[in-house]
């Protein structure tokens, strides 16, 4: 026992004494690395319930307005589809794309729908639709080119009864 206890010490020693940093004139060190943009995050929450731990979000300088877009009801309690808005500005020059993460809850033939909207009205991205309809909660990953973005549109539809 007394002699594994002394291997496992000499081991870990000479691991130790070993180790080295590999560095090649092809590699910039990281004091020599060029400087690049701090990513900046933001978590818009969109559901239409506070629990009771929520605050006030505070949004990025670049997301100018949020505005929910009411679906208008068709024969049969069916609503059309309801389009949250969000109202960008371009963040920086140094950000040419934007990742967009959406969490939803995955019911059929309720998913999401993502489209980047220009000034002009004209569709930057539609990224068709999100989801598999498992009835769980899910999420998607869209890029945006945030070059022309003046408008991102989730689209979603709602069921209404009406009773």
């Amino acid at each position: 026992m007394l002699a594994r206890a002394a291997f496992a010490i000499f081991f870990g020693v000479v691991c130790r004494v070993s180790a080295q940093e590999a560095l090649t004139d092809a590699l910039p060190a990281t004091a020599d690395a060029i400087a690049q943009p701090v990513p900046s995050s933001a978590w818009l929450d969109l559901r239409q319930t506070m629990s009771r731990n929520s605050k006030t979000q505070d949004a990025p300088a670049w997301v100018e307005a949020l505005t929910l877009l009411p679906g208008e009801l068709t024969e049969g309690g069916m609503a059309s589809k309801s389009v949250f808005r969000i109202r960008v500005t371009q963040p920086g020059p140094d950000y040419q794309i934007l990742f967009f993460r959406l969490f939803f809850d995955d019911k059929p033939n309720q998913q999401p729908e993502l489209i980047a909207w220009d000034e002009s009205g004209s569709h930057i991205l539609r990224s068709g639709t999100l989801g598999a309809g498992m009835n769980l909660p899910s999420s998607d990953s869209v890029i945006i080119p945030m070059t022309g973005a003046s408008a991102i549109d989730i689209e979603f539809a709602r069921r209404i009864l009406i009773g």
